[in-house]
């Protein structure tokens, strides 16, 4: 994590097609981390599911899948870019787009644990998320006012 402003990983920033030149080693480290932790939501996911009670396998399993979908998908479209333009068959990194599809998939996962299982408890959630909002609005608008 130190080494990542460094000019070993970003060379420069190129401001004709707006995106960052890559040093040798930010794809192997930014990969490497990315199938780290895929690895670990894995491991992680078999330890709570050997551990869970019946009723709780069956989310963990779903939301675990979800998660695993949406990582493996992001990170394989960047690299798949990455390589694409280190061996320069792309100009630019538009196809790393595509990446976020996967979001979708993991949303649905989500949406279907909260309607059948009633996970994370959304009542809850969104009365606090709700409160935090207010909270924010109020303290910008007296900043407003302050700043006047």
């Amino acid at each position: 994590m130190l080494l990542t402003p460094t000019i070993q990983n970003l060379k420069n920033f190129d401001i004709a097609n707006c995106g960052p030149i890559e040093g040798k080693y930010f794809p192997n480290y930014y990969y490497t981390l990315g199938f780290l932790v895929f690895i670990w939501i894995l491991i992680l996911t078999f330890q709570r599911y050997k551990k869970a009670e019946k009723e709780f396998k069956k989310q963990i399993l779903l939301l675990s899948l979800g998660i695993s979908l949406f990582l493996l998908n992001f990170f394989s479209v960047g690299f798949l870019a990455s390589w694409l333009y280190a061996q320069g068959i792309i100009s630019d990194f538009r196809i790393e787009q595509y990446a976020f599809f996967g979001m979708p998939i993991f949303l649905g996962f989500l949406a279907y644990l909260i309607v059948k299982y009633k996970a994370f408890n959304i009542k809850l959630l969104g009365t606090q998320a709700l409160v935090f909002t207010l909270i924010i609005l109020i303290f910008s608008e007296l900043s407003f006012f302050l700043l006047k």
